[in-house]
């Protein structure tokens, strides 16, 4: 009788133990399939990205497809321009190139574009910073001369109030005004707003003008020239404005003779001041 319980009792195990080893072996098997998913899908940016053709208000950017062939369908691109009234632009799938227009001068823009995928949404962005060109500056203002002796005498103006960029030069130009046709230019650093006069001849009358240059920010070498000065007419003598109405101001405060190599000039009637200058 002990004999056989034990027997029972070891075959109760053996088919206990056979039964369970495949629902074990289920559960791993059904939780592997559950983790394991399709790779992820790559939507690729726009490729060679660039602005052309760049003006002081208007660029044409241009741009090649993605070349995978495992990829989506393209339905289009977007365009995010920053800044901008309208910082994005959805555009059709080809061309794939698109006018840029109304557009600020001398503004560096942030431009990203990328392609929409369908029901995938956006892909990856491509971006680029693009500045747009200089325009030419306005006119010169309030031009004064300034005896200082019988065969010098200085130029003063005022920069222009239109400038869509910093100022990089000037021209000044001078001439007799009844016997000569023949301008005398020099070149002024564009900080500086003035210009000495030397060799003229004592009872004389002349006229002067000044013209305001930028250079391109896109294009190297390009200048751009402002408008040219109504010519201001002064009489290389005594009756022509006199030292006496120079105001000279070092940073200390105190007043100087006209002598003195570095030095501001204050004109009482002069609407920008001119700044320090140093004559020889």
């Amino acid at each position: 009788m002990g004999i056989r319980f034990l027997a029972l009792t070891v075959c109760l195990i053996v088919i206990f133990g056979n039964y369970t080893t495949p629902v074990i072996t289920g559960v791993l098997a059904s939780t592997t399939s559950v983790i394991t998913t399709a790779p992820r899908l790559l939507l690729r940016a726009p490729l060679d990205f660039r602005a052309k053709d760049v003006t002081d208000s208007r660029m044409t950017l241009k741009w090649k497809a993605p070349n995978s062939t495992d990829l989506p369908a393209i339905d289009g691109y977007r365009l995010y321009v920053v800044p901008s009234a309208t910082p994005n632009i959805t555009l059709p799938p080809s061309p794939t190139r698109y006018n840029l227009t109304n557009l600020d001068a001398a503004k560096n823009y942030r431009l990203t574009l990328v392609a929409l995928y369908g029901e995938h949404g956006e892909g990856e962005a491509i971006s680029l910073n693009q500045s747009t060109d200089s325009k030419a500056p306005g006119v010169p203002r309030s031009i004064k001369v300034v005896y200082m002796s019988p065969s010098t005498a200085v130029v003063l103006w005022a920069a222009p109030t239109r400038k869509y960029n910093k100022v990089d030069a000037y021209t000044m130009a001078y001439r007799e005004t009844a016997v000569s046709d023949y301008w005398f230019e020099s070149s002024v650093p564009g900080f500086s707003t003035y210009s000495q006069l030397k060799n003229l001849k004592y009872g004389v009358s002349y006229e002067v003008t000044v013209q305001a240059i930028t250079y391109s920010t896109v294009y190297r070498g390009t200048a751009y020239k402002g408008p040219v000065s109504t010519p201001h007419q002064f009489y290389q003598g005594i009756s022509g404005r006199l030292r006496s109405d120079i105001i000279i101001i070092i940073p200390d405060g105190t007043h100087h003779p006209c002598n003195q190599p570095s030095f501001e000039i204050h004109l009482p009637d002069l609407e920008t001041l001119p700044g320090c200058y140093t004559w020889n």
